[in-house]
């Protein structure tokens, strides 16, 4: 009798570990936001054109749904449960155009690809080698954007440059994510910045 209870507690116990290995811990999703109208200077004055945002490429440790942290010189951390709400090169082109549209107010700012019709007049290309935040809290964007004529698909400018955010709040994934939004918001600037100079040549 007592060997037959020792057994179905053993059963019970064995059925609860597997139920608990059964349940999986679930997984936060977030997205990178563009900065709202009231932190956004317009750099654009008077009537310009159209502006193209794209492709984005990333670097191939960045294209998972998993978000990267930097451990170290030689180490990424993908974290399981903490996840992109969608595909990264997406969610970073519509950041830009957001940005761009806001910075050139007076442009019409749109996503590759795009329609023909649209006369396109300047195309941004975005090449992203490093983008994460490190163990120290500091979010890193490590970027290089050509500019095309878009009629004539010639490049007209390319610029190379890093961007270095501090992560608040004990370095949350959701202060990462708003950390990393900072440092498109400031890339978003100069490009804005360069177009608006290369129209300003076109003029002369």
């Amino acid at each position: 009798m007592i060997l037959k209870s020792i057994k179905l507690c053993l059963i019970g116990v064995l059925i609860l570990g597997l139920v608990a290995c059964g349940r999986t811990k679930p997984s936060s999703f977030y997205i990178l936001t563009p900065l709202p109208f009231s932190q956004t200077k317009p750099t654009s004055h008077g009537s310009s054109g159209t502006v193209g945002i794209g492709p984005v490429k990333i670097a191939a440790y960045l294209n998972k749904s998993q978000i990267a942290t930097r451990q170290g010189i030689n180490e990424i951390h993908l974290a399981e449960y903490h996840r992109w709400a969608e595909p990264l090169p997406d969610n970073i082109q519509s950041v830009l155009v957001a940005n761009l549209n806001k910075k050139l107010s007076t442009w019409h700012v749109t996503n590759y690809p795009w329609r023909r019709s649209l006369g396109v007049n300047w195309q941004v290309r975005i090449i992203i080698n490093q983008f994460d935040a490190d163990s120290k809290g500091i979010a890193t964007l490590n970027i290089r954007w050509k500019i095309f004529n878009a009629k004539k698909e010639t490049l007209r400018y390319e610029r190379h440059r890093i961007y270095h955010v501090r992560v608040d709040q004990g370095k949350a994934y959701s202060a990462i994510a708003a950390s990393m939004s900072q440092a498109l918001a400031d890339a978003s600037t100069d490009i804005a910045s360069d177009i608006q100079r290369l129209r300003g040549k076109r003029a002369k």
